[in-house]
């Protein structure tokens, strides 16, 4: 515990003071704060997520990479890709706020980021994806795999319950279904089409710029909590 804590004190300030390298760094003592806070939230994601994981390597951390999904060509960055003792990855993004498993699995896609990764026709061999939710006090891998067991509390396509309401029953399904979701979505980007057809109106619509002009509001009562006059 010792060596792991100095350890991870060092790699932390490292991190600012290269982060600071280029930007005007705050006053002393609020840089001291800022390492005291990443300390704790580092240590309890590498000791309460990572340590509980069977063997892999880190291969990629921020890379860049090239997809073409249909019609629309892409550039991502995919935050870390781990691989596993058998070759296949594991491709994680990483998140702050509280995400939902369900937000892969659903009739219409509301994450398309790591579907993408998965079914990019740059092979990656992909065998699970996740988000990585690091949050003091409810740190945890939340996704879906080929198989369970590649990550802690992750299930396999087959436990998942969204999954089955979708009669998706192995990760070759799933990657089939994201393939056919994204390849739409992308030919209509492709192709200049922009219906008003929130998957969800709640959730798409609480933050967009363009409610004065949209009359999505006259086909579905919205409430002043959503965001949207009514």
């Amino acid at each position: 515990q010792a060596e792991f804590a100095q350890q991870l004190q060092t790699v932390v300030a490292e991190a600012l003071q290269e982060y600071f390298a280029e930007r005007s760094a705050p006053p002393q003592a609020l840089l001291e704060l800022e390492q005291l806070r990443l300390q704790a939230l580092a240590g309890e994601w590498l000791q309460q997520v990572e340590r509980e994981r069977p063997a892999f390597t880190v291969v990629e951390t921020e890379q860049e990479h090239i997809e073409q999904i249909g019609t629309l060509r892409i550039r991502t960055i995919i935050d870390r890709i781990d691989q596993l003792p058998d070759g296949r990855k594991l491709i994680l993004d990483y998140k702050t706020g509280q995400v939902k498993a369900d937000s892969l699995l659903a009739e219409r896609l509301l994450e398309p980021q790591l579907p993408i990764y998965a079914v990019a026709t740059s092979d990656t061999n992909a065998a699970a994806v996740a988000f990585a939710q690091v949050r003091r006090g409810d740190c945890k891998l939340i996704g879906v795999a080929s198989e369970g067991g590649l990550l802690p509390k992750v299930h396999a396509v087959a436990e998942s319950k969204p999954a089955q309401q979708l009669e998706l029953a192995d990760w070759d399904q799933l990657l089939v279904h994201w393939r056919t979701q994204l390849e739409e979505l992308a030919d209509e980007f492709v192709a200049g089409h922009a219906a008003v057809d929130p998957v969800d109106v709640e959730t798409a619509c609480r933050y967009c710029d363009l409610a004065a002009v949209c009359r999505i509001a006259e086909a579905v009562p919205f409430t002043a909590e959503q965001g949207v006059s009514a």
